[in-house]
């Protein structure tokens, strides 16, 4: 007798026999047992998961003579009609290849057999594997004896493209669904069926068997029978796997996916021309590395559950993971995707694939929107942003800072000269002996009482600070960059402990709105409590645009929000804003910016105002739009003010992902 491979003699004889599919066989066992089965039952699945398998065990249950006496679900395998069906040659059960037998006549041909009765058993079985090959003729031709058979005829339908199947035939059929067997049980498999061909495979050839064979026990099965009879004097070593199916190693791939995330450009290359040089497939190494960056990308967003691998190599990528970012990640499966048809097709893979690994090294790391945002944010709080415009109204204490702190003391009285369109600080201890560079310290200026102070640009040329003694300052130099313009007729000015109205206007503004140290629209000076800066008697599109007016200048980041906005009502101590903007716009305002936008409008209209804002997404986007309000989303993000000042700050470019509004709210 021939030599009987793996997969054919260790065909499952028993449910119990199937491997991986206890949901289809503890339900047809049940159904056996409650006398429930259907007429027509459709197993669908991946090839090599037991489809047909099934079929004839369920057959060989439905006219086993020995179940019938026991009472059990199981076949007994020893009557005569288990005995004919497991060796092919039963007069009742009909096995037929749905591709080649799939015209219309030879399904009329079957339609009229189905009408004579069983040789000696309870059934007449037609097991058509492949059903979806037949022709829509012989599917329609079949409808009728499907959906209403003779009570002793049963169909087992098998295939692995339900969707080719219409929908006429689905619906007259019981449907079973075979799944891919997992990694752990096809191991658990392998191990026994060895051991009873008494050969011993390393655990890692047992791994890369179940990866190759990609859930299906068949191809699994196929793989050990080729690797047990290659093995030379019966011993099979993990090298001899490795030549014998081509593949590589595991531990390369993933050295070579580690030098990739520490962009090592010469660890990649020189890896590259060793796959090379040692003969192996250039494209099986493009899927394999394919397949651990897609591995790795799971890993890290959804968890180790989620991979069927082996419990080493999932602790690996755990540890890679760590190391990577999301966005590196990302890009660098797409451009591998991208590559695949010049890696597969070129004449020189090799070249084709350095290239594509070229690219993945130049792939710089992304920083999400958000996260730019949070950047600038805290740059601008911290006072490490652009200055403020120079027509921004200054408070008492709103002089920016100068080399006048740190000039040396005057050493003598004499006349104090005028500093035309400029302002003069006095300050309130002696400076330092020797001048030095604008420092991060504001400089608070002479007043009748403390204020708090905020940074502008700092003065060029040094201005002479006066001290606090009656004596008089020496002569101060023409400052050529005025903070604040002084009175157009410059007077003379007086010891610095009577600094005259004129210089102190000049430096304050108006002494009943000083500047905030937010940059709030208006404080009162001194210690005085703040108070509205707003005339109720204004219409609201005269206060709301002063108030646009004064964040402009005050606040930045915050007026783009406000570019379409209205004051729809101002009712005793509440007020009620209207913005219309653009999603991006609209989440800024969810994510933080809402709370002080409404400081700002409590600074302005009274800190006891009760601010209600409405937002409206303007543009909304049709569901035809698609793609046409993508783009525009992703232009509207990029021409944002925040993102302009990120790519100054920090350089590069900006990518812009369209996130749905449920997926932001569920991942915060």
């Amino acid at each position: 007798m021939s030599y009987l491979v793996l997969a054919r003699k260790y065909r499952p004889q028993l449910f119990d026999d199937v491997v991986g599919q206890s949901h289809v066989t503890t339900t047809l066992t049940h159904a056996i047992s409650a006398d429930r089965v259907a007429h027509a039952i459709l197993f669908s699945g991946p090839r090599g998961t037991g489809k047909t398998s099934v079929a004839r065990i369920l057959a060989k249950a439905m006219n086993c003579s020995g179940r019938r006496e026991t009472g059990s679900p199981h076949p007994c395998n020893s009557c005569r009609s288990c005995r004919e069906i497991t060796q092919g040659s039963s007069a009742d059960v009909f096995e037929i290849d749905g591709a080649s037998n799939n015209s219309v006549e030879q399904v009329r041909e079957l339609r009229s057999n189905v009408s004579y009765m069983p040789v000696y058993s309870p059934f007449k079985i037609y097991i058509i594997d492949e059903v979806h090959m037949l022709s829509m003729a012989a599917f329609n031709a079949l409808l009728k004896t499907l959906e209403e058979p003779p009570p002793h005829v049963l169909f087992m339908f098998a295939t692995t493209e339900v969707h080719k199947i219409p929908v006429t035939i689905l619906s007259r059929c019981q449907r079973h669904d075979m799944r891919r067997v997992s990694h752990r049980d096809l191991k658990a498999h392998l191990e026994r069926l060895s051991s009873l061909e008494g050969v011993s495979v390393p655990q890692e050839s047992l791994d890369l068997i179940t990866v190759e064979a990609g859930g299906s026990v068949r191809d699994s099965l196929s793989i050990l029978d080729q690797i047990i009879g290659s093995a030379v004097d019966g011993a099979v070593t993990h090298e001899s796997v490795l030549t014998t199916l081509g593949a590589v190693e595991t531990s390369d791939v993933m050295a070579l996916v580690g030098a990739l995330i520490r962009r090592d450009g010469g660890a990649v290359l020189s890896a590259v021309n060793r796959f090379y040089t040692q003969g192996n497939d250039l494209r099986r190494l493009f899927s394999s590395l394919t397949q651990t960056l897609r591995n790795l990308l799971v890993l890290d967003v959804a968890g180790p559950e989620v991979l069927d691998l082996p419990d080493g190599e999932t602790g690996a990528l755990a540890a890679m993971a760590k190391a990577s970012t999301r966005g590196f990640l990302t890009k660098a499966l797409e451009v591998l995707l991208a590559e695949e048809p010049a890696v597969r097709y070129a004449a020189a893979p090799k070249m084709a694939l350095e290239l594509a690994l070229i690219k993945i090294l130049q792939v710089p790391d992304a920083l999400s929107i958000d996260t730019l945002i949070r950047k600038i944010d805290t740059l601008q709080k911290t006072g490490g942003s652009s200055p403020a415009p120079s027509g921004a109204p200054q408070g008492a204490a709103g002089v920016s800072e100068s080399r006048a702190a740190y000039t040396p003391k005057a050493p003598s009285a004499g006349p104090v000269g005028t500093a035309p369109e400029s302002a003069v600080v006095a300050s309130s201890s002696p400076a330092p002996t020797e001048p030095v560079r604008p420092a991060p310290e504001p400089l608070q200026a002479a007043a009748s009482s403390p204020a708090p102070a905020e940074s502008v640009r700092p003065v060029p040329e040094p201005i002479q600070a006066a001290p606090s003694s009656p004596a008089p300052a020496e002569p101060v130099r023409p400052v050529p960059e005025p903070v604040q313009a002084a009175p157009s007729s410059p007077a003379p000015i007086e010891p610095a402990h009577s600094v005259p109205e004129q210089a102190m206007a000049a430096l304050s503004g108006p002494a009943s709105a000083p500047q905030p140290p937010r940059g709030a629209a208006v404080q009162a000076a001194g210690n005085e409590a703040p108070r509205p800066a707003w005339n109720p008697s204004d219409s609201p599109e005269k206060a709301w645009g002063a108030f646009l007016e004064a964040l402009r200048k005050n606040r930045p980041p915050l007026a783009p929000l406000l570019a379409k906005s209205a004051l729809k009502k101002v009712a005793g101590k509440s007020i009620e804003i209207e913005i219309t903007a653009n999603r991006f716009a609209v989440g800024r305002l969810k994510n933080g910016k809402k709370k002080e936008l409404e400081d700002e409008i409590r600074a302005w209209f009274g800190p006891e105002m009760d601010v209600t804002l409405h937002t409206i997404i303007a543009g909304e986007e049709t569901p035809s739009g698609g793609r046409h309000g993508n783009d525009r989303f992703v232009t509207e993000a990029k021409e944002h003010p925040v993102i302009h000042e990120a790519i100054r700050v920090f350089g590069g470019k900006v990518d812009v992902n369209i996130i749905k509004e449920e997926d932001h709210e569920r991942h915060g």
